[in-house]
């Protein structure tokens, strides 16, 4: 964000918040793709900057993870867009270059890039300096943050391009097993090949998934053993009685979950959060 402005001894200065990290490092440094929720508080920031950005004639042209910073380390709620080094404005119809990062470009893009690639199809509209572009960069981002890989790669730069060309997009990849179908969805219409019937960043944001609330509960992505963590032999004992027995829907947080013997009881939210905290 920007700060301030200052002059001193004939420079001109422009003071910027201080952010914490870039979007790929913090997706390199973990173990595991970011949570549905986290992911669906990024997009709604960056697609709301898009949207600003679009309806003043302006496109970003590199929207990328290491282009979007976060003022607080893993919080993707505190995302930014930055680096505005190749964005420029719709209006400068003389702006014929094609620009961005590779992994990030869309179709249209790669067809005007070089005349040796196959041809897109006539019935696509977009031009190298599109909204659109900008669009599908975010899909590709969506798509990295929700599964740690690229949608379309390859060995080379011939073979990434030809891959973004054929928009073989694999959605059913085990690392999508606990991913909503809305967010699924909104991925696919971000990642559709014409830009003409490729969704806009106001479109996008009404879309369902973005307008879903934030889960009232934390799924864990892989089997936990209660023996396997130090926790308390009472939160053990009680967490075995209560997981090997249905939980009814209409349960309530304050009712007990009963030990045997002379155990006791804890109520039902600690054993959330003690689940939670592995």
């Amino acid at each position: 964000d920007f700060e301030k402005p200052f002059f001193e001894a004939n420079c001109f200065y422009l003071v910027m918040t201080e952010m914490a990290e870039d979007l790929c490092d913090s997706l390199l440094a973990r173990s595991r793709p970011f949570g549905e929720d986290s992911v669906r508080r990024l997009c709604r920031v960056l697609l709301k900057g898009l949207e600003y950005l679009h309806s003043r004639g302006i496109v970003h042209r590199d929207v990328k993870l290491d282009n979007i910073f976060l003022e607080r380390a893993g919080d993707l709620g505190s995302a930014r867009l930055g680096d505005f080094g190749l964005s420029t404005l719709l209006h400068w119809s003389k702006e014929k270059r094609v620009t961005g990062s590779l992994h990030y470009m869309a179709p249209e893009l790669i067809n005007s890039l070089a005349r040796d690639h196959r041809q897109l199809p006539s019935q696509f509209s977009g031009t190298p300096n599109a909204t659109a572009a900008d669009l599908w960069s975010v899909g590709v981002v969506l798509y990295a943050l929700l599964s740690q890989r690229f949608p379309f790669g390859g060995k080379s730069d011939e073979e990434i391009k030809r891959n973004i060309l054929a928009n073989k997009l694999n959605l059913q990849r085990n690392c999508f097993c606990e991913v909503r179908s809305e967010a699924l969805d909104l991925v696919r219409k971000l990642l559709e090949s014409d830009p003409a019937k490729r969704i806009s960043a106001q479109e996008a944001l009404q879309h369902p998934w973005l307008k879903r609330k934030p889960s009232s509960f934390t799924l864990l992505r892989r089997p936990v053993h209660v023996g396997e963590r130090n926790l308390p032999s009472t939160v053990k004992a009680a967490l075995r009685r209560a997981l090997a027995y249905p939980l009814r829907s209409s349960g309530r947080a304050h009712k007990k979950a009963k030990c045997s013997k002379d155990l006791g009881s804890f109520p039902l939210q600690n054993m959330y959060e003690a689940i939670v905290s592995v």
